[in-house]
């Protein structure tokens, strides 16, 4: 087993599940980042893992600001409308819902109210609790706490995370009694594929839907891309090589020869960013306690570097046999 990452793969710190302190607000929060999302509102130092590219992060983003913006919501300079919104976030599990509705939240609090604040609810992403009773009781607990510290003409962001059928009527009431004398903007976020019609956005009730969908080759490496740049050692502590291998120990051209191969619907029905997080992750730990303790990449040549670049295929084998 080699001694740390620098000396395994030229990297600070595994990019997938960081073992090295983050400097997070709470630190129970770093554990098993891969499989957990990225709640960037409340430690704003998650956004460095944000990936706008792994997936339509950053094409939704962008819609998203143009569309407040027509209401009068501006980050530069701050300023915020007087229209209430509702926005629907669904797709299958792991696709980076609740990631994605931190980062509009994010923004939209730079939106300041003329003497005020936004009153941000996002507690719900937090917790991951699918009992119909238990959500009705949650979702009028939480319109009794906003009422008590969100008075009339005030300016509310709620994420109303993990919707099951059965709930969605219940906090669409809360949207309609809140939004009576306050501005809302209320993110309806479910995996719960009974629920997709409705929030698809083309009912009657007017909803901005953002669907979020499965991870692609080309998601699947600016995701690695964008972890690997974050965590890669500075220049001058790194192999020549490395210039002409930027995703080591991982590669461009495998990702998109597992993802074109199909390995992994042979498990899945779908891949979401999450599974492929976790994956990666174990995948780089066991590449890690396979090397010999001695090993050090920056004493490696190209030509001695290359069989040890993982192949997805054949760890993502090796971990369904396991």
């Amino acid at each position: 087993m080699a001694d740390d990452f620098e000396k395994a793969f030229a990297l600070r710190d595994n990019p997938f599940g960081p073992i090295l302190p983050l400097g997070l607000n709470n630190i129970a929060l770093q554990d098993s980042l891969e499989t957990k999302p990225l709640l960037i509102h409340s430690e704003p130092v998650l956004n460095d893992l944000f990936s706008c590219d792994a997936g339509p992060f950053g094409t939704y983003l962008d819609n998203f600001k143009t569309y407040a913006r027509k209401l009068g919501f501006r980050d530069v300079p701050p300023r915020a409308g007087f229209k209430s919104s509702l926005f629907s976030i669904y797709g299958y599990e792991g696709t980076g819902k609740s990631t994605f509705a931190q980062a509009v939240i994010t923004w939209l609090e730079k939106c300041t109210p003329a003497g005020g604040r936004w009153h941000v609810r996002d507690e719900w992403s937090f917790v991951k609790e699918k009992d119909v009773e238990t959500q009705l009781k949650r979702i009028a607990n939480e319109q009794g706490a906003l009422v008590k510290v969100a008075g009339k003409n005030s300016y509310c962001c709620i994420v109303a995370d993990n919707l099951v059928a059965g709930t969605l009527d219940r906090a669409l009431r809360m949207y309609d009694e809140l939004t009576f004398d306050r501005v809302v903007f209320m993110f309806l976020i479910s995996s719960d594929r009974e629920l997709y019609p409705r929030l698809s956005g083309d009912g009657k009730r007017p909803i901005t839907p953002f669907r979020m969908r499965a991870l692609s080759a080309n998601d699947a490496v600016d995701f690695v891309k964008d972890r690997i740049a974050i965590f890669r050692v500075p220049e001058k502590q790194r192999p020549a090589w490395l210039a002409a291998h930027p995703l080591y120990p991982f590669d461009e051209e495998d990702i998109h020869s597992a993802f074109a191969g199909g390995v992994f619907l042979k498990n899945l029905d779908t891949i979401a960013l999450r599974d492929f997080s976790v994956m990666a992750n174990r995948m780089l730990m066991n590449k890690l306690d396979a090397l010999d303790e001695a090993f050090d990449v920056k004493m490696k040549t190209e030509a001695e570097i290359k069989p040890h670049i993982i192949s997805l295929s054949d760890e993502y084998n090796g971990l369904m046999a396991a």
